[in-house]
């Protein structure tokens, strides 16, 4: 853990800070939901955050789809199926199966009938769309 590698002169707060500005990317919106997460009164549990910057794996559809919730920064099914019938003429159906393979990637979370971009994942799910080159 984070705290058996510190310095003698450094306290627990520093290297928390420290570990919720790398996570956060400096975006004060993004750090203040992570650390949220992490308090869990009266600890802090950095484990619940995964910092794992594994690949995404989707086809070029669902980095779309991605790329839509990301730049709405929350979007209801029915709007996405309205833009995703006029862009590209996908069923519902489709749509379904590229929110499940969004969703089961830890990208995005569904808060009543929104979706929207995790924000932990948020720096992830920018640098891969800079990546493949549908934003920049």
């Amino acid at each position: 853990m984070l705290l058996f590698h510190r310095k003698e002169d450094e306290s627990a707060e520093s290297i928390i800070f420290k570990e919720l500005t790398n996570v956060s990317h400096g975006n004060p919106g993004v750090a203040t939901e992570i650390w949220n997460k992490w308090l869990e009164y009266p600890l802090i549990k950095t484990s619940s955050m995964n910092s794992d910057f594994g690949d995404i794996d989707l086809d070029g559809t669902g980095a779309f789809v991605l790329c839509i919730v990301l730049s709405m920064g929350h979007i209801k099914k029915e709007e996405l199926e309205i833009i995703m019938k006029r862009s590209h003429n996908v069923d519902e159906i489709t749509i379904n199966k590229i929110l499940f393979e969004i969703l089961n990637q830890n990208l995005i979370v569904r808060n009543d009938e929104y979706y929207r971009v995790k924000p932990e994942k948020l720096y992830v799910v920018i640098k891969y769309l800079e990546k493949i080159r549908l934003v920049w």
